[in-house]
């Protein structure tokens, strides 16, 4: 499955799962969460309108652009961007999506980060 980030059907979201186990059958699940932005004085909890859960994706790659397509599909800025978890088939968190679509390993401290996937510009990506 190839998603242009930067054209995100407006009337259609990434398939997204209320729970993890329903992406049983790809090699990971990326979660697609955000969550109101106190700088603007938004309440917590998910955007109106917005949904949130789980996307199956085989690569790392098209985490990231799952990921890309949620943020263009909701509209979401930096500070309401929560999602990003990748987990593998033994949900295990694997990696971390980053709002501008690059992914790294998934450290608690972001000084032991490594990039997985670097994003070139708005429309590319590449696997490290």
């Amino acid at each position: 499955m190839k998603i242009d980030p930067e054209v995100a059907d407006p009337f259609r979201p990434p398939k997204i799962f209320e729970t993890i186990e329903a992406c049983a059958g790809a090699k990971y699940a990326v979660e697609l969460a955000n969550e109101g932005n106190p700088d603007f004085y938004q309440s917590d909890g998910p955007l109106p309108g917005t949904l949130t859960g789980f996307a199956p994706v085989e690569t790392l790659q098209q985490a990231s652009e799952v990921c890309r397509s949620y943020i263009a599909f909701c509209r979401l800025g930096g500070g309401n961007w929560t999602g990003g978890k990748v987990y593998n088939r033994n949900i295990e968190l694997v990696a971390l999506v980053s709002y501008n679509g690059r992914v790294w390993t998934p450290e608690p401290d972001w000084n032991d980060r490594t990039v997985l996937v670097e994003t070139k510009n708005k429309r590319e990506s590449v696997q490290k």
